[in-house]
């Protein structure tokens, strides 16, 4: 039986929580309203290009606390030993992708300067070539692997929930929504990467 959590692991289990999560999200919805090419991602980027540098903000002191807080606890990830270095592959390899996936996207508009259209170009460019697209995407497992260990992390961190049997549970409601999410994400990138989604509709 773990002694209790420290405030310490507490901020970064719940760090760790964050920054995937936001990511993903963002990601699942930057590819889904890439699924109709240019002519619903426009108007979709148009309405959301104010929200880049907030994101950005968010993001970033998520993921600078979570790094932070993963040195100064020697990069345990959680109490449970056995996991330690698949979540440490898994943490680099998600970090890694997030930083050049938010300066590709969000520091183009915050600090580029990159409207909706010049937005989809870059993307559409970016995608074409073979090392972009399998990068992204292996970091979007990355990613979809990240919020599910941080989702265990967090259980590991907190004792929740208490009851063996209903934290089976909450572990299999992790791994669904982090596969679904990953699934989406794969949907709209395959619209910018081949032109068409996995799930039909016009690319």
């Amino acid at each position: 039986m773990h002694d209790e959590a420290t405030r310490r692991e507490k901020v970064h289990a719940l760090a760790g929580l964050l920054w995937p999560a936001m990511v993903l999200v963002q990601l699942v919805l930057f590819a889904h309203a890439s699924r109709g090419g240019a002519v619903t991602f426009l108007p979709w980027a148009e309405g959301h290009l104010v929200f880049a540098p907030w994101l950005m903000a968010i993001v970033g002191a998520a993921l600078v606390t979570w790094l932070g807080l993963s040195a100064a606890l020697r990069f345990r990830f959680g109490r449970d030993p056995s996991m330690r270095r698949l979540r440490w592959v898994v943490g680099a390899a998600s970090t890694i992708f997030a930083v050049i996936h938010g300066w590709l996207v969000w520091g183009r508009i915050t600090f580029g300067g990159a409207d909706a259209r010049a937005l989809w170009v870059m993307s559409v460019d970016s995608l074409s070539h073979t090392g972009p697209a399998w990068g992204y995407a292996f970091g979007a497992a990355a990613l979809a692997l990240q919020l599910e260990q941080s989702a265990a992390v967090a259980s590991e961190v907190f004792a929740f929930p208490r009851r063996e049997r209903n934290r089976l549970w909450y572990r299999l409601l992790a791994i669904v929504l982090s596969a679904l999410l990953l699934l989406l994400a794969y949907d709209g990138l395959a619209a910018l990467i081949g032109g068409q989604p996995l799930l039909g509709g016009a690319g």
